[in-house]
């Protein structure tokens, strides 16, 4: 079993170390004849019976992963781009709380061979966008919130957003990359309030991928949330404690794509939402899985393409 077999316990054949331990296929291994791996060819191949090449289990384990979300618990809400068709994306967290647009003239479409060859629903920027109804799950004190989107459109655009009193997530992508950033948004007992990623040069430019993240924390467990982080590509790029003090919204539909006023416009690929704010390591996970998916070099992490 190669997913279990250590670099010395494969089967008989073929190693890529010689008797003293270097690489390159020279020596030999359990008494079997030694091939090259340079003059590798077809007849090689013919004779590959009883001949083994020696990988780390790391490798094994890579290449035979189901690329999945490691983490689920407390996942409530998760669209994946190829689970969408026609105004339904469907929900893949297994609570059904799917994304809907009965008007077809409203109905975002598909975008195929999107980033890293993923599918995307694609929003046309002037009347295309999503509704969830309310669920209180989604509008917890605290969440998580992860989004993959690549703009095609410069300006501040909305991704996510709760219709009464929630919170939101918007993208601006500008012609020069570095004046580009991204804003959490939300509604607490001030007003709305908002924590942009401006003290960081994101870098963003239009038809670039990004994993934006997005944290709601209830520091000192009073049933209200006073802490907001945002994350770009795996890195953190803005903190705000001072006057948040927010809770979940009672009431109003989730829109994707649309925040009463202006649309977005460009493809949205994957979006999870936990009512709960994960742990570094689990957030880091998630970002990993995210970034490979994707093929997005995370700033800071697991994964780098």
């Amino acid at each position: 079993n190669a997913r279990g077999a250590s670099s010395n316990q494969t089967e008989e054949g073929l190693s890529e170390r010689d008797s003293k331990g270097n690489s390159a296929g020279g020596g030999t291994s359990r008494g079997k004849p030694v091939l090259q791996l340079r003059t590798l060819s077809a007849g090689a191949l013919n004779d590959w019976q009883n001949r083994w090449i020696d990988f780390p289990v790391a490798y094994w384990v890579e290449q035979n992963a189901v690329l999945d979300n490691p983490i689920k618990t407390n996942l409530q809400l998760w669209l994946k781009g190829e689970n969408y068709s026609d105004g339904n994306w469907l929900d893949n967290s297994g609570f059904a709380r799917n994304a809907t647009q009965s008007t077809s003239a409203n109905k975002p479409t598909i975008r195929t061979h999107g980033i890293n060859g993923q599918t995307a629903a694609y929003f046309n920027g002037s009347n295309s966008f999503l509704e969830i109804p309310f669920d209180s799950a989604l509008n917890s004190n605290e969440f998580t919130m992860f989004v993959v989107a690549r703009a095609t459109a410069t300006g501040d655009k909305p991704i996510i957003d709760s219709v009464t009193n929630g919170y939101g997530l918007s993208l601006d992508t500008q012609f020069i990359a570095s004046n580009s950033d991204f804003t959490a948004r939300w509604v607490d007992a001030g007003g709305a309030d908002s924590k942009d990623s401006s003290s960081f040069n994101i870098g963003l430019a239009r038809y670039e991928g990004a994993i934006l993240g997005y944290t709601m924390e209830d520091t000192d467990s009073n049933n209200t949330s006073d802490k907001v982080n945002i994350f770009f590509n795996g890195a953190g790029v803005g903190t705000e404690t001072s006057g948040v003090d927010y809770t979940g919204a009672s009431s109003g539909n989730l829109r994707i794509g649309y925040d009463g006023s202006n649309y977005f416009r460009g493809d949205i690929y994957e979006i999870l939402i936990y009512n709960s704010v994960l742990s570094d390591s689990d957030r880091e996970d998630v970002e990993g899985y995210l970034a490979r998916k994707y093929n997005i070099n995370l700033i800071t992490g697991k994964y780098r393409g």
